[in-house]
């Protein structure tokens, strides 16, 4: 359950192309590093918001973790979550393509 009382949405209840989209944007993010244009709305967060609206963060299955909670500072996936530190947020992109890769398409399986 979440902060606002409504159920989290599980990570399989999301289409894999919106997975799909997100290891993409993520993992060109691990080839060319943190660039301030990456804190910006993910197919997650559209998704969410189309599907869900008002509620999308408060449910969003990557807040549960940290990944991303819908600010900067308390998100996994920001690099001012691991104090502008490249190395150690280039250790948590790995760590995090590894956690959504299952529910990817065949494409990031093989």
């Amino acid at each position: 359950m979440s902060e606002s009382g409504y159920p989290k949405i599980g990570m399989i209840d999301v289409p894999m192309v919106v997975w799909d989209e997100v290891y993409e944007k993520w993992l060109e993010a691990q080839e060319t590093g943190w660039d301030l244009n990456l804190w910006s709305p993910c197919s997650l967060c559209c998704y969410m918001r189309a599907t869900y609206s008002y509620v999308a963060c408060n449910i969003c299955p990557l807040s549960k973790d940290k990944w991303c909670t819908g600010t900067a500072w308390s998100s996994r996936l920001n690099i001012s979550y691991h104090y502008d530190d490249e190395a150690v947020w280039q250790v948590a992109i790995e760590s995090f393509l590894k956690y959504i890769k299952p529910y990817c398409s065949g494409v990031y399986n093989e």
